[in-house]
């Protein structure tokens, strides 16, 4: 019975109405003597890494130490792409901000400037 209650706050855990949607049959099939790889391969989201981790991990009987193995895998994936998509928008953002600066700045000499150029011609 744990299993089918680790399911059922797993579904409700992902923040995705559509993969939460899925679960019921996953949770139906775990319930029914089905194997937790079998099942978890219904949701098509889930990579195929996972349900292949788990059948590893139900047939060797270290299902508790795969699984671990393959979140801190999801964990090194996660940060690695949250890496590079900080090291492609940091110079974007750079260039956007020196946009915004030197926009600012001729906003605040151009009527100096202007102002200049009407007293001079004055004199």
């Amino acid at each position: 019975m744990p299993l089918i209650e680790a399911l059922t706050i797993a579904s409700r855990l992902t923040g995705n109405k559509y993969i939460e949607s899925q679960f019921p049959p996953v949770i139906s099939d775990v319930r029914n003597g089905g194997s937790l790889s079998d099942a978890i391969k219904r949701i098509l989201e889930f990579d195929n890494k996972l349900a292949t981790t788990i059948f590893i991990g139900e047939e060797s009987g270290r299902l508790g130490p795969m699984l671990e193995s393959t979140a801190d895998s999801y964990d090194f994936e996660a940060e690695t792409a949250t890496e590079n998509m900080v090291a492609v928008l940091q110079p974007v953002l750079i260039v956007g901000m020196a946009l915004v600066i030197g926009l600012v700045m001729l906003s605040v000499f151009l009527p100096i400037f202007q102002l200049y150029n009407n007293v001079e011609a004055l004199s």
